[in-house]
């Protein structure tokens, strides 16, 4: 995994948590890897 790559999981993890703080989990589950 590329730096690049690992930075878009994080960016991507992180906007789903915040995302989660405003709707129900299964707004955001996609988000998440599985």
């Amino acid at each position: 995994m590329t730096t690049q790559d690992r930075n878009f999981v994080e960016t991507k993890q992180s906007f789903a948590y915040s995302f989660s703080q405003k709707n129900a989990p299964e707004s955001y589950s996609v988000w998440l890897p599985v």
